[in-house]
C-alpha cells in the first residue's frame, strides 16, 4: 500500500523562491520518516500563495522550471526518491493556468504530467 504524506504549509504570497525553500523544508522532514513516504501532496498554488490577484504573470512558471527547481530542493534535502503532486500557476504557450504537477524526484526523476485549468491573470478567485 502506498504511503502518502500531505504537506500543509503557508506560502508567502508572490515569493516563488521563499516558497521553494519551504517546500524543500517539507522534503527534508519527509527524508526523516521511517518508512519513507511514496507520495507527497502539496496544496494548490504552493509556489505562490493563492490570491496573487494581478500578479499571476509574475509568479507563473513552466512545468519544466518547477520540476528543475523541485529537483534541486529534493537533492539539497537529502530525501529518498519520492513522487510529488504540487499546485502552481503555470505559463504555457503564453497562457496562464492553475495547474498541478505530478513528478518523480530522485533516482528516476521525471515529470509524469500536469493537469491544468484555464485562469485569467486578472481574476481574483478560484478558476472554474
Amino acid at each position: 500500500m502506498p504511503r502518502l504524506a500531505i504537506a500543509q504549509l503557508r506560502p508567502t504570497k508572490g515569493d516563488y523562491g521563499a516558497n521553494l525553500q519551504k517546500i524543500g523544508g517539507v522534503l527534508a522532514q519527509i527524508a526523516k520518516l521511517d518508512p519513507p513516504a511514496d507520495l507527497v501532496v502539496f496544496p494548490e498554488t504552493a509556489t505562490s500563495g493563492y490570491f496573487v490577484e494581478g500578479g499571476v504573470r509574475d509568479v507563473a512558471v513552466t512545468a519544466g522550471t518547477l520540476f528543475r527547481d523541485l529537483t534541486v530542493e529534493h537533492e539539497a534535502a537529502g530525501a529518498p526518491p519520492v513522487d510529488v503532486a504540487i499546485g502552481f500557476y503555470e505559463v504555457f504557450q503564453n497562457h496562464f493556468y492553475n495547474s498541478c504537477l505530478y513528478a518523480s524526484l530522485g533516482n528516476a526523476a521525471r515529470t509524469r504530467g500536469t493537469r491544468s485549468r484555464a485562469r485569467s491573470p486578472r481574476s481574483r478567485g478560484p478558476s472554474s
